[in-house]
């Protein structure tokens, strides 16, 4: 099959990870590599060059690591705006 002159594998694969950080580094990247992978890594240019925390790591330090995973998945499906402020009441 061609795309654009290229020929495309018979089963592509793209990874693509959200709101990387370097663990994706750290643990992903030898095995992309040694599988020849491709992946695409989304950043959250807010935070870069900034000692800013992920906002799911507030959420676990303010709460402690298994109550905060669990909000986690529930704050993931609340509009932005509503994360922000939640989080903001947390700190106070």
């Amino acid at each position: 099959m061609l795309f654009n002159n290229c020929i495309i594998p018979e089963n592509p694969v793209l990874i693509t990870f959200d709101d990387s950080d370097i663990s994706v580094y750290n643990n992903g990247f030898s095995v992309l590599k040694k599988h020849d992978i491709p992946a695409i890594l989304l950043v959250i240019t807010d935070l870069i060059v900034t000692k800013k925390p992920f906002w799911w790591n507030e959420i676990k330090y303010y709460l402690d690591e298994v109550n905060g995973n669990k909000k986690v998945w529930e704050v993931k499906k609340w509009p932005n705006k509503d994360r922000e402020l939640y989080i903001e009441n947390l700190i106070i």
